[in-house]
């Protein structure tokens, strides 16, 4: 039961994010918030929504859950869905890792990294020391999310047994990769400006 909640409030957040909400009232977007997680348990062919979308994808990452929950809050309150600034740095080295990772996980080299997280000492010791760097870099945030995905995981809230599926989903890493290609076309266009501005 709890994990089918899990599904459905993180596809209500999803489906959340892109409406245009910032000229309703408060009650309004509380109520289309409710009217979406309604919508998620809708049956199709004997299945809610929720059901089908985690067929699909599987569960999210507890990392992806709790972002998607921190966008969906600022959409709620009236405010662009942003992320939070600390995230903007990481999720790039994170859209890259996906792109590395999953070819790997799918047979595109003898080397497995999937099965580092069924036992995962090691993983467990460099995610330990990422969220120890992030939070003496005053960015809490990705600390944070780190912390929740360990401690899920440490007690068996998601049906996997592999570490990684609580620190990363392909969601999760194709809006890494997404953030990596506004930030690079972002950069590309200042690069752009300031060679026109010289050769003015």
């Amino acid at each position: 039961m709890m994990l089918e909640l899990y599904s459905a409030l993180t596809l209500a957040c999803l489906l959340l994010l892109p409406l245009p909400l910032r000229r309703l009232r408060r009650p309004y977007r509380l109520l289309i918030a409710l009217l979406l997680l309604a919508l998620t348990q809708l049956p199709i062919e004997g299945v809610a929504l929720a059901g089908h979308w985690r067929a699909t994808i599987g569960e999210p990452a507890i990392t992806t859950a709790l972002l998607l929950l921190m966008m969906a809050w600022h959409k709620l309150h009236g405010h662009r869905p942003t992320m939070p600034t600390g995230l903007r740095h990481y999720l790039p080295i994170i859209g890259v890792l996906a792109l590395v990772f999953y070819p790997l996980t799918m047979g595109a080299s003898p080397l497995d990294p999937y099965r580092l997280g069924y036992q995962p000492h090691g993983l467990l010791m460099l995610t330990l020391l990422a969220a120890l760097w992030c939070w003496y870099q005053r960015e809490f945030v990705p600390a944070l999310l780190l912390a929740a995905a360990t401690t899920a995981f440490a007690f068996d809230l998601l049906s996997s047994t592999n570490y990684w599926d609580y620190l990363l989903d392909p969601m999760l890493g194709v809006f890494g990769l997404l953030v990596w290609l506004r930030q690079g076309l972002r950069k590309w266009r200042r690069y752009r400006h300031r060679r026109q501005t010289a050769n003015a």
